[in-house]
C-alpha cells in the first residue's frame, strides 16, 4: 500500500480484541521517531501504557473533557492534560502532545460513512477566509 492510499483509508479504531504485538509497537514507535523536528533535535519521548488502571484514568480524563466541550479537539488540554502528564510522571519541561491507541481491531463496526467536506474547502491562502 502506498503512503497516500494508507492515509486516505485510515480509520479511527476504538475497539480492540488484543494489544498490538511487541513487533508492531516497535515499528509504530520507530516510524514516529522519524518525524521531522527543528534542526533534527528529536525532542520526543514515548510512553507505552499497558497498565489497565492508568489507561482507564486517561480515558476518564478524556471523557470528562468531552462532556465539557463536545466535539472538542481530539487530544487533551488544560487541567486534564496536566493531570495525565502527572499520572505518567512527565518531568518538568515535558508536555503531552498525543495519545494514540493501538491494538488488533475488534471486528468492523457498522458505522455509516459520513460525508467529507468538499476537497479544498479547508484551504486558505495567506489569511483565514482568503
Amino acid at each position: 500500500m502506498e503512503l497516500y492510499e494508507a492515509i486516505a483509508k485510515r480509520r479511527t479504531v476504538r475497539g480492540f480484541s488484543e494489544p498490538a504485538s511487541e513487533g508492531a509497537l516497535r515499528r509504530i514507535i520507530l516510524a514516529g521517531s522519524m518525524a521531522a523536528s527543528p534542526i533534527n533535535s528529536q525532542p520526543w519521548e514515548f510512553i507505552v501504557v499497558e497498565d489497565r488502571a492508568i489507561v482507564e484514568q486517561i480515558a476518564e480524563h478524556k471523557f470528562q473533557q468531552n462532556q465539557k466541550l463536545f466535539p472538542g479537539p481530539s487530544e487533551l488540554w488544560g487541567e486534564d492534560q496536566e493531570a495525565v502528564e502527572k499520572l505518567l510522571g512527565l518531568p518538568e519541561g515535558y508536555k503531552l502532545t498525543a495519545v494514540v491507541l493501538v491494538g488488533k481491531q475488534k471486528g468492523y463496526p457498522k458505522i455509516p460513512k459520513l460525508k467529507r467536506r468538499p476537497d479544498w474547502s479547508w484551504l486558505h491562502q495567506n489569511r483565514f477566509g482568503k
